[in-house]
């Protein structure tokens, strides 16, 4: 990875996260916002949670390499890639699939932010307690719930 194709500097790191599109899996959380310049670039941050010095630099390399195995730096966002404590009990091989699903999943809108999944959640919820005896009751504009 060159350093061209790196974010380094901390503002850039604050403007991408504070954008706050955001990919999780176990062993990453991935920040992307739509990319500034000619090229795509990504940034790496490795808590001290994950190590000493020699450990979480040992980290940044191996991470730098699977960068280099699955971006192409023509994608159409900034990536910031943080680094979570779970990475040290996966194997290279393991991380890197990780990391390939995650890149797979950017620029795709955020759906937690306006009734994604969570709102989804709560109304399974409701549909639930039917069979524990309980009817929802229309009212003009609430929607409340009650016994039979």
């Amino acid at each position: 990875m060159k350093k061209a194709d790196r974010i380094l500097k901390n503002r850039e790191f604050s403007s991408i996260i504070s954008q706050r599109h955001i990919v999780k899996t176990p062993s990453f959380i991935l920040y992307w916002q739509p990319r500034a310049g000619k090229r795509a670039r990504v940034g790496i941050s490795v808590g001290k949670k994950l190590g000493n010095a020699v450990h979480r630099n040992l980290v940044k390399r191996q991470v730098r390499s699977m960068v280099d195995c699955i971006f192409q730096f023509d994608e159409d966002y900034d990536t910031i890639l943080i680094i979570r404590p779970v990475y040290a009990r996966h194997s290279y091989q393991e991380n890197l699939e990780e990391l390939r699903s995650a890149r797979k999943r950017l620029g795709q809108t955020n759906r937690n932010k306006k009734g994604g999944t969570a709102t989804m959640r709560r109304f399974s919820f409701f549909a639930d307690l039917s069979s524990w005896g309980w009817q929802a009751v229309q009212h003009p504009g609430v929607q409340t719930e009650r016994p039979k």
